[in-house]
């Protein structure tokens, strides 16, 4: 079973509103990157506080633990142990990143490791795959450094880099700047 996971719990800082609920050409962030996410997998999941009315499973980082991409993800493994031990991993994506390829899922699982997608050396941890059990191995010794970055989390596990040519696909709307831009 292929599980997407938008990665939707942030505090949006920057933004000032929650991105999730912000329209792109008249659509929430958090419905296009659903929309691209469920034709790539079986089950689509969001780790954050809320479902925005998707009617899908949200998965809350965990209590008194650390915050961010990486809590998200850590929590997503440790859903995913409990409801669907069978799952060896699981795709990610940021839901301020509207623009995933159609072949993302495809790419990241080719490479039967954990992998990350890269444009010109710079890596996208958010667009990633994650193998449960790497995460498991990981865990502590992840979780007794700091700080905790999601690109941390990715050299711990391996996760080998996919490289992608289009740096459009893994652009972020971090400001109403960036949603203003898109939207002219």
């Amino acid at each position: 079973m292929r599980i997407g996971v938008i990665l939707a719990g942030g505090q949006s800082r920057r933004m000032g509103a929650d991105k999730a609920t912000l329209k792109l050409n008249g659509i929430r962030l958090v419905d296009h990157v659903y929309g691209r996410l469920r034709n790539q997998v079986d089950l689509v999941v969001i780790s954050g506080g809320s479902d925005y009315d998707l009617g899908i499973e949200n998965i809350a980082d965990e209590p008194g633990g650390i915050s961010g991409p990486a809590a998200g993800v850590l929590a997503t493994s440790n859903w995913l142990g409990r409801v669907h031990p069978d799952v060896t991993g699981f795709f990610t994506a940021p839901v301020d990143g509207p623009f995933i390829p159609n072949d993302l899922v495809e790419r990241l699982s080719s490479s039967g490791s954990s992998s990350v997608a890269e444009v010109d050396n710079y890596l996208h941890p958010t667009f990633a795959y994650w193998m449960c059990e790497r995460l498991t191995k990981i865990r502590d010794t992840f979780l007794s450094e700091t700080p905790h970055s999601l690109k941390r989390l990715a050299e711990l596990v391996e996760a080998k880099p996919v490289e992608w040519d289009d740096a459009n696909a893994f652009k972020n709307i971090n400001t109403l700047d960036d949603l203003g831009n898109i939207n002219d």
